[in-house]
């Protein structure tokens, strides 16, 4: 599986969206399930799917699916 899709079902569990309606523009400004508690529960997600480790700077810009997409394609490489 590549990481982009990996990283697509993991955003889509946890904050229940359904994966196919996923987009870039999505942000935890415009995501009504995407609070801080879910915020911290899909890094936790991504850190542990992916068995990496990410800093406090990775993990305070991670506010987007764009954002989060980017940080993550610099971390793994498939």
């Amino acid at each position: 599986m590549k990481t982009i899709e990996k990283l697509n079902g993991i955003i889509s569990r946890v904050l229940e969206i359904d994966e196919s309606k996923l987009s870039d523009t999505m942000d935890i400004n415009n995501v009504p399930f995407w609070d801080s508690i879910n915020q911290m529960a899909l890094i936790v997600a991504i850190e542990e799917d992916f068995e990496i480790e990410l800093s406090f700077d990775e993990i305070s810009e991670m506010n987007s699916v764009k954002k989060i997409h980017e940080i993550i394609a610099a971390k793994i490489s498939d």
